[in-house]
């Protein structure tokens, strides 16, 4: 199982540590919208795939870990399959919304 995830903060971190120690983490891509020291740091110590673009397209599963403010913008520009489960831990985002941008998923 393909898994993306969009945003690395303290959320989206602690998802994807939980990821690595469930799936490969050959299969596990992130996009962290920003590369910052810390993302780096997480990205050598597990192992997982960095992302330069949001085409989670080949992903069976895409985990939204973005700030709330920014999800809704943030999600406009992601591909995915019509396939793509998408799971958001995005607080304060309707579930509709995010169906509004991907109503195949």
């Amino acid at each position: 199982m393909k898994i993306g995830v969009l945003g690395a903060g303290h959320m989206g971190s602690a998802m994807i540590r939980g990821l690595a120690n469930k799936y490969d983490v050959n299969d596990i891509f992130v996009n962290g919208h920003r590369v910052s020291p810390r993302l780096l740091a997480l990205q050598k110590e597990i192992g997982f795939q960095m992302m330069e673009n949001n085409d989670f397209s080949a992903m069976d599963m895409l985990i939204v870990a973005t700030p709330a403010p920014v999800t809704i913008d943030a999600l406009i520009n992601v591909t995915v399959g019509d396939d793509t489960i998408i799971v958001s831990a995005a607080q304060g985002v309707s579930a509709k919304g995010i169906k509004n941008i991907f109503p195949k998923n």
